[in-house]
C-alpha cells in the first residue's frame, strides 16, 4: 500500500511545530499540542496541493495566528462565566472532567448553541440547562 508523502511529513512537521510553539508562548508541549489541534489549521497542513509541510515553523505559527484572529469569536465576561458554569454542570452530572466536556461541547457545538442562545438559557436553573443541552446533543446525533 502506497501512502501520500503528507501522511509521513505532518506529523514529524506537527510534533517539530508544536516545540517550537511551545517556545514562542513559553508553555509546556503537551499544552502546545492542544493548542495546535484545537485548529482548524492541522487539516490544511495535509493538503495535498499547498504543501504546507514544506513551510517552515515562523511561517506556519503566523498562519496559524491569523486564522485563530480572523476566526475568533468573542465571549462577554457574562458569557464566558456562563458557558464555563454549563461545562461544570454537564461534567458533574456525566462524572467527565471540565477538558473531556468542552471538548465534546465544540465538537458538537454546543459552544455555539450556548453562545446564541445565552439571553433565553443563563435566566434559567441549572436542571432546565442541562435538559436543553442534552436534547440539542441528542437531536445532533440523530442527524
Amino acid at each position: 500500500m502506497s501512502e501520500k508523502i503528507e501522511y509521513s511529513m505532518v506529523p514529524i512537521k506537527m510534533a517539530d511545530l508544536a516545540s517550537f510553539i511551545a517556545a514562542k508562548k513559553n508553555m509546556a508541549v503537551s499544552d502546545a499540542i492542544c493548542y495546535l489541534y484545537n485548529s482548524e489549521f492541522v487539516a490544511k497542513l495535509y493538503d495535498e496541493k499547498s504543501k504546507w509541510w514544506y513551510l517552515d515553523n515562523e511561517t506556519l505559527y503566523e498562519l496559524m495566528e491569523q486564522e485563530r484572529r480572523n476566526n475568533s469569536v468573542d465571549f462577554s465576561a457574562q458569557k464566558v462565566q456562563f458557558v464555563i458554569f454549563c461545562i461544570e454542570c454537564y461534567a458533574r452530572k456525566h462524572r467527565l472532567s471540565g477538558l473531556e466536556v468542552f471538548v465534546l461541547f465544540k465538537e458538537k457545538g454546543v459552544l455555539a448553541f450556548l453562545r446564541n442562545h445565552f439571553e433565553v438559557l443563563h435566566t434559567q436553573g441549572d436542571a432546565y440547562i442541562l435538559e436543553e443541552i442534552e436534547s440539542f446533543l441528542k437531536n445532533r446525533k440523530q442527524k
